[in-house]
């Protein structure tokens, strides 16, 4: 019986040490498993991260376009808007010397009236034939 459980235990002993080298080998496996995940993780992390580097890179560059094509039209709105007070002047000075050319023409047309008038002519006539006035008198 001695021997019978030396062997017991000889055979528990070999069947706890399999399983300590199977528990071993799996414990390896995993951790290799485990590691390469991490390595893979990392890149990917590193990856990611630069890309993330990379669109950053580009809003601000879109944000900075944005910006001065804004200040650009900031600036030619207000260049525009001179030119429109500019042309509203000139039209307005245009305007009113149309208006003045016109009431000058219309002062111009009744003096015409006037001297074509008979009565004009004749008053005129009169003074000339009369000698007695100069050119003081009129």
């Amino acid at each position: 019986m001695f021997h019978e459980n030396i062997n017991n235990l000889i055979r528990a002993q070999g069947e706890w040490t399999a399983k300590e080298q199977e528990s071993e080998a799996n414990y390896q496996r995993e951790k290799a498993n485990n590691n390469n995940e991490i390595e893979e993780n990392r890149t990917n992390i590193s990856d990611k991260t630069k890309q993330l580097e990379i669109l950053a890179e580009e809003i601000q560059a879109t944000q900075d376009f944005i910006a001065r094509r804004k200040a650009d039209q900031a600036k030619f709105e207000k260049e525009l808007q001179e030119e429109n007070d500019d042309f509203e002047r000139a039209t307005n000075a245009y305007n009113d010397l149309i208006a003045q050319i016109h009431a000058e023409v219309e002062a111009c047309q009744k003096a015409l009236d006037i001297l074509d008038s008979a009565n004009f002519s004749d008053v005129i006539e009169t003074r000339l034939n009369d000698g007695n006035h100069t050119g003081a008198d009129w």
